[in-house]
């Protein structure tokens, strides 16, 4: 006897769906298992769900839970990166039901460190492992604090009005570094001031007050580091700015120069011609040609005739 077209097409169409496998729960798991990258991962069946944990070499921690009996517990995980304590938990699943979540480790990373630490633990599955990443600690686009930006204001100290500068840090990194900032202009040797942003806030302001009368132009360097002044090493950045309170302040970034305490052996002093060096783009360890020596004798007749 012979079957209809549409009983042959029905047949073919769950005989299909055995052996080829539809889009299911466990298909999922099953391409999420598959992912090349994958550098770590454990699976285990606790507290009525299947828990899949895995951590990437892109920096990622990916966690897939899929609930297979009842339970009354939500999905949970908690994770720790070099030190840094991160939980997230989900919704209330149906039998059968799934969740995954992503965290992305890079922007959580210690970046002073280049092997970073990470552990993940849900419903008793863990995983410990440890991911190599190098940060360039000059680089001004790392997760880390950093100058935002820099403004010249007049204030009062001790009475007296005076010119001060704002300067705005930002910290995209839920991490709390501890950095200090420092600043020399023409006429103030050295000002110190905090730099480390509060944890859950991404920008804070420090005010320096300066030696520089309200209606004076500033000029000078500001320099933060986690670690020591005279030291190029640790989490840093450096500024040249020049500004008056009542107009617009100009500031750019340069590469760190570690100068000396102004209590020590080689006291460092803001001097202008190594602000012109600075506002043209060039650091004193750059110049190192008869050309650039030109450059600077080129800006030096172009100052004198400027309002500067």
């Amino acid at each position: 006897m012979f079957k209809s077209r549409e009983a042959i097409i029905i047949t073919l169409a769950i005989t299909s769906f055995f052996f080829i496998g539809g889009t299911t729960a466990n298909d999922t798991l099953s391409s999420f298992q598959k992912n090349s990258n994958i550098v770590e991962t454990e699976q285990n069946i606790s507290n009525g769900y299947n828990v899949n944990v895995s951590v990437t070499s892109q920096h990622n921690a990916t966690i897939h839970f899929q609930k297979v009996e009842k339970s009354l517990f939500k999905p949970e995980v908690d994770l720790k990166i070099d030190g840094y304590k991160v939980s997230r938990s989900g919704p209330t699943l149906e039998n059968g039901g799934t969740w995954s979540t992503n965290v992305n480790l890079s922007n959580k990373y210690n970046v002073s460190k280049k092997n970073h630490s990470v552990r993940v633990s849900s419903f008793g599955v863990v995983v410990n492992t440890t991911l190599t990443k190098q940060y360039d600690l000059e680089n001004p686009n790392i997760p880390a604090t950093r100058i935002q930006n820099v403004e010249v204001v007049e204030t009062k100290h001790d009475g007296e009005p005076t010119a001060a500068v704002d300067v705005v840090f930002k910290n995209p990194s839920p991490r709390v570094y501890g950095a200090s900032i420092y600043a020399h202009t023409l006429k103030t040797n050295l000002r110190t001031g905090n730099a480390m942003v509060p944890r859950n806030q991404t920008t804070m302001v420090t005010r320096l007050h300066l030696r520089e009368d309200p209606d004076e132009m500033v000029e000078g360097e500001l320099r933060m580091t986690t670690t020591r002044l005279n030291k190029d090493k640790g989490l840093r950045d450096q500024v040249w700015f020049r500004g008056t309170a009542d107009g617009d302040t100009e500031w750019q970034r340069e590469p760190y120069e570690p100068v000396g305490y102004i209590s020590g052996e080689n006291p460092y002093t803001y001097s202008k011609d190594e602000g012109l060096l600075e506002s043209y783009g060039l650091s004193t360890r750059q110049v190192l040609g008869g050309g650039v020596l030109a450059i600077i004798a080129i800006a030096l007749v172009f100052r004198r005739r400027t309002s500067w």
